[in-house]
């Protein structure tokens, strides 16, 4: 089964493969961890783990701000996030007896995948 296989993947900086990296931005999507991410949680999904990722950005109101109502609203990295993360789940190669995590994968929308992980989400 290919959730079994060891990742050959790394969580690490990619200069050249980011956009403006002097300024930041786009850089933690750059590189692998979203993909790591996403074959980490494949692997460990039938044995019941919930995997959690740690993504440091330089302030919240790039990543989500609030309108005048208080309601969430994306910034540009959650905006990035977002397409990568529909991109990566749309190009995946899953394997015969995966059915459940297919199911678990469409189940959740890319706007639902990061909700609420600031505490001023409440």
């Amino acid at each position: 089964m290919e959730a079994n296989k060891p990742i050959r993947k790394t969580l690490r900086p990619c200069p050249d493969e980011s956009v403006n990296w002097d300024s930041t931005e786009n850089l933690y999507i750059e590189g692998d961890n979203l993909e790591v991410l996403i074959q980490r949680e494949r692997q460990l999904f039938y044995k019941g783990i919930k995997v959690l990722s740690l993504f440091f950005i330089d302030e919240v109101a790039n990543y989500r701000e609030y309108d005048a109502a208080g309601q969430p609203v994306n910034g540009k990295y959650a905006t990035m996030f977002e397409k990568e993360y529909e991109d990566i789940v749309s190009t995946l190669q899953l394997s015969i007896g995966e059915d459940d995590y297919i199911k678990y994968l469409n189940s959740i929308k890319a706007s639902k995948t990061h909700a609420g992980y600031f505490s001023v989400d409440g």
